[in-house]
Order: C-alpha cells, then structure tokens, then sequence
C-alpha cells in the first residue's frame, strides 16, 4: 500500500492523470547532468506528451556553486515553460502548507508510481538505484557510463553527448515496447479507485440524475394534460 503522504503528493501532482512520470533520485549537483533531464523533458512534451519529472535531491545552501547551479536550474524550467512538468522535491509544499519531507518510505512509494527512473549523470560511483529499480521491474533510462553499463541490462542507454531529442525519442521508443509499463498504466488509468469513481461511476450518476429529471418533468406534463382533460 501507498504511504498517505506519497498519495496526497499523487492527487496534488496529478501523477495518475499523467502520461509519464519520471523520478530522478539525485542530489542536486553539476555532475547528476539535471540540466540534460530538463530538456529531455522539454523533448518529451513536445512530442505531444504531459510529462512529469520529479527531482528527489537537495542541494546544500551554504555552498555557493550547489547555489548557483540550483538557481540555474530554476531558470532553465521556467524559460524553458516547463514550471508544470518539473518539480524538485526539496522544495515541496503541500496546498495546506505542510513542508514535505523526504524519507525511504515516500522514495520507495515513487519508485512504486514512476514509469521510469531517468539518471543522466556525468559521473557515478556506483548505480544503487538502478538496482533498486530493478528489483521492482521499474523502466531504466541512464547515460552510458562505466558504473551503469557494470549493472544495467535491458535500460534504456543513451550516450551523454546525444541531442536531447534524440535521447527522448529513444525514451519513448523504449516505453513503447516494455510490457510492464503498458500494463502499469492500464492498471493505474482504468482501476484505481479515484479514476474508477471519476470516469465510470460520476458519469452514470450524472445520467441517472439527468434521466429521472426528464422523467419526472414528462410526468408532470402528462399530468397537467390529464388533469386539462378532466376539466
């Protein structure tokens, strides 16, 4: 089962009514290459698609180069138009202005909802959440580096010099042929229980409430008519 937060963030974030959602576990810094991430993004939503892209990383206040990459980061979403389709966790505030606050329950519950994991990094010292993606048959898209080629199988490789277009072209090329992404997204679109009550059960109450109106409005018309003859 879902955490409550992880659920409440989904329902604010409109996760199920997404067409993607990407997570990216990393910590804020140069060598994460979260720049690449926002115009894969950027790619991917041009291709016709409402994507969303969850940063899940801090960065560190009191250093001034984590700063200044933060700060450019925010103005390549906002430039970019993509304020709606990225979002950096750290930062989160819910509608009741509740803080949000990471911890491994609400980072599993992600993983758990995501269509895929996307870690474009320039350097890593070893792939953990590759293999914790993995062991929830979670979609993988990661550069093609030493530490993720040793454990990735299956992924989705790009190399880091790629066009950001093509990368995402390849993204969904992948998503178009993995099983267990279609299967997921049926379950989530037709099955949950919100969507069940939003798409199924609303609108037949909506016509069942629209035809005992006619109903009842021919009634008293046949009414009114018998009741004229009778006169």
């Amino acid at each position: 089962y879902l955490n409550e937060r992880s659920v409440k963030l989904a329902e604010e974030l409109k996760l199920f009514e997404r067409d993607l959602f990407f997570v990216q576990p990393s910590r804020i810094t140069p060598r994460k290459n979260i720049e690449l991430s926002i115009h894969i993004v950027r790619g991917i939503k041009l291709a016709g698609y409402d994507i969303l892209l969850l940063l899940t990383g801090a960065y560190d206040p009191h250093e001034k180069k984590a700063v200044s990459y933060y700060r450019r980061l925010k103005y390549w979403i906002n430039n970019l138009g993509l304020s709606e389709n990225i979002a950096i966790l750290a930062e989160y505030v819910f509608k009741n202005g509740e803080k949000l606050v990471l911890d491994r329950i609400l980072i599993r519950d992600l993983y758990l909802m995501a269509d895929m994991l996307l870690m474009p990094s320039k350097d890593e010292g070893f792939g953990l959440p590759l293999l914790e993606a993995g062991m929830i048959k979670l979609p993988i898209a990661c550069s093609q580096i030493p530490p993720f080629e040793e454990i990735g199988e299956d992924v989705c490789f790009f190399k880091l010099e790629d066009p950001p277009m093509i990368v995402a072209g390849k993204i969904l090329e992948y998503l178009a042929r993995t099983n267990t992404h279609k299967m997921f997204k049926k379950s989530v679109r037709e099955y949950t229980l919100e969507n069940i009550c939003k798409k199924r059960m609303i609108p037949l109450l909506k016509e069942v409430i629209k035809n005992e109106k006619i109903n009842e409005r021919r009634n008293r018309a046949s009414n009114s008519i018998s009741s004229w003859k009778a006169y």
